[in-house]
């Protein structure tokens, strides 16, 4: 009787051993699954690749900013050479003061012809004398009697402007004459119908246009 309690007590020992470690391999198993799925659920095995990083493009800027500075080796702009007056030597044709300027914009009176009119040329009064010289060297193409201007030397100067000295007393050129820079062309007159006074008028003409020599010569 004694040795069956021994042997019912043995099993019970060893019946809770196996239990203990099987209680004990299903706890380890529950905790490597639990450990499985907090390490899926951290790094998902079918996420999908990071994006590419964009690389950041510096577009280049439309307007320079105005106070940037400019590189030390920047080429400098040339200065562009201020043209001469042509012909090369010009000179005015008397030393008498001017009493009628230039004018192809406004209007200016003439008493003689009761009406207002452009003003294409220059009007000179006697100075020192009444002698009229050529402005520069050229060529005499012409000499006649103007219905408005009265007398009047057509000179060609150096082929470039050609010059009409007008209202002359006389001349002292013929036609075809070569003339240079101060030239004696002739006497100041009052032969304009269109003008008063003893005077010189003196129109200049280059490429077919009336044009203001004073501001070259003056």
């Amino acid at each position: 009787m004694k040795l069956k309690r021994t042997w019912i007590a043995i099993s019970c020992v060893a019946l809770a051993v196996i239990v203990s470690q099987l209680y004990s391999m299903a706890r380890r198993k529950d905790a490597e699954r639990a450990q499985v799925s907090v390490v899926s659920e951290v790094h998902p095995t079918n996420s999908p690749a990071p994006l590419p990083a964009v690389k950041s493009v510096v577009q280049p800027a439309s307007n320079v900013p105005e106070n940037s500075p400019v590189p030390t080796n920047a080429p400098s702009a040339k200065p562009q050479a201020t043209p001469s007056p042509s012909p090369s030597s010009v000179q005015l044709p008397t030393d008498g003061a001017v009493t009628t300027p230039f004018s192809d914009k406004e209007l200016i009176y003439f008493p003689k012809l009761s009406e207002w009119r452009c003003h294409l040329g220059i009007d000179f009064a006697p100075g020192q004398t009444d002698e009229v010289s050529a402005i520069a060297n050229g060529k005499v193409l012409r000499i006649y009697e103007d219905y408005l201007y009265g007398t009047t030397v057509v000179i060609s100067h150096d082929g470039e402007l050609t010059a009409r000295y007008c209202s002359l007393k006389d001349t002292a050129v013929s036609e075809g004459d070569t003339v240079s820079a101060g030239t004696l062309v002739g006497h100041m007159g009052a032969t304009a119908s269109c003008e008063e006074n003893v005077h010189l008028h003196l129109e200049i003409e280059k490429g077919g246009k009336k044009i203001d020599l004073l501001p070259q010569i003056a």
